[in-house]
C-alpha cells in the first residue's frame, strides 16, 4: 500500500463516518488526524530504513514506537483540554484509526520483510 493509497483510504472512511454522524465531525476529524500522521510518518521511515540498511529497522521501529507514544499522549490531552471536544467520539475515533493504521504499518512491515 503507498502513502496516497494509505491517506486516501484514511480520509475517505474518515468522510462517510463524519457525514454519518455530522455531530461528531470534528471528532472524527481530530481522532484521525494524529493516527494518520504518525501511519505516514512510519511507512516512509520503515521503507526508507529497509531500502539504506534493513538491520537498521528494529531499532527505527522502537524509536518510532517511543515517540508516538509520546506524542500521542501529548495529542490527546491538548486536544482535550483545549478544545470543546465530546471525549467519547473523540476517543474511539482516535482509537479505531490508530489501531487500523497500526494493522496496515504491520502489514507494510511484513511485506517488506518477505521481499
Amino acid at each position: 500500500m503507498t502513502v496516497l493509497t494509505l491517506a486516501g483510504a484514511t480520509l475517505a472512511s474518515g468522510a462517510l463516518v463524519a457525514v454519518a454522524l455530522p455531530g461528531a465531525a470534528l471528532e472524527i476529524w481530530l481522532g484521525l488526524a494524529a493516527p494518520l500522521a504518525a501511519a505516514i510518518c512510519t511507512h516512509l521511515a520503515i521503507a526508507r530504513t529497509h531500502r539504506r540498511d534493513p538491520a537498521r529497522l528494529t531499532g527505527v521501529m522502537v524509536r518510532l514506537f517511543a515517540g508516538k507514544f509520546v506524542l500521542f499522549g501529548a495529542y490527546i490531552v491538548l486536544a482535550m483540554t483545549s478544545l470543546p471536544l465530546d471525549a467519547a467520539p473523540f476517543l474511539l475515533s482516535f482509537v479505531a484509526y490508530f489501531a487500523v493504521l497500526h494493522v496496515v504499518e504491520a502489514a507494510h512491515l511484513r511485506r517488506l520483510s518477505a521481499a
